[in-house]
């Protein structure tokens, strides 16, 4: 019930992820989700979805302290259905 009613049809999205350890302070990651770039809703009311592209770094100052950034791209754009 709410703003929010209604059906979603059915979708399946192809995501990768890679990660690779550049020392023992310095991680990296890399996410392409929707990797076909399927346009799909995930909720009613919400804007149409495409691929995203995201690169992670983790780094490690001593084993109880870390910093992580995140940089994200998105690829394509999304529209309002």
């Amino acid at each position: 019930s709410g703003i929010y009613y209604g059906k979603i049809n059915a979708y399946t999205v192809f995501d990768i992820h890679l990660g690779y350890e550049i020392n023992k302070y310095l991680k990296m990651n890399f996410t392409v989700n929707n990797l076909l770039d399927h346009k799909h809703t995930e909720i009613i009311g919400g804007p149409s979805l495409g691929r995203i592209i995201m690169l992670r770094l983790e780094t490690k100052f001593n084993k109880n302290m870390k910093f992580v950034g995140l940089v994200m791209k998105k690829i394509s754009r999304t529209k309002q259905i």
